[in-house]
């Protein structure tokens, strides 16, 4: 694979992050209580255990915009992006198996699948541009 194909591919890996972490991040930044009633869920909820984690989905948003902007020695951050996008997906999928959750299943599993999915394209694109992130 040539060099500007992997870096091609670590671009487009790099949009979907974008996406995904800068519609939740401002999601649950500045919509909490949108998302709570979007849930479906009954439970009593501090709009605050929501709020708190918009911050860190849209900052490693704005990290994957410098990093497309400048793909070269982003190796530490595609592994942040990569790691954490595995954890989620991992965190989100554990939660749906092993507690009892009153929202609805698709609102609890779309963000585990798009997490997992990111986790296997930032895998992909890291090994396809190793050599332009040292």
């Amino acid at each position: 694979m040539s060099q500007s194909h992997g870096v091609k591919n670590l671009k487009l890996a790099l949009l979907a992050v974008i996406a995904v972490n800068v519609f939740y991040g401002i999601s649950f930044l500045l919509l909490p209580g949108l998302l709570v009633s979007m849930s479906g869920s009954s439970e009593p909820l501090n709009l605050g255990w929501i709020r708190w984690s918009g911050g860190p989905l849209l900052a490693i948003g704005i990290g994957a915009v410098q990093a497309y902007r400048k793909s070269s020695g982003q190796d530490v951050f595609i592994s942040v992006a990569t790691i954490s996008a595995l954890l989620t997906g991992l965190g989100l999928l554990y939660s749906k198996i092993f507690d009892r959750s009153t929202t609805y299943t698709w609102f609890h599993m779309t963000p585990c699948v798009l997490s997992l999915l990111l986790f296997v394209l930032l895998l992909w694109a890291r090994q396809g541009a190793k050599d332009v992130l040292k």
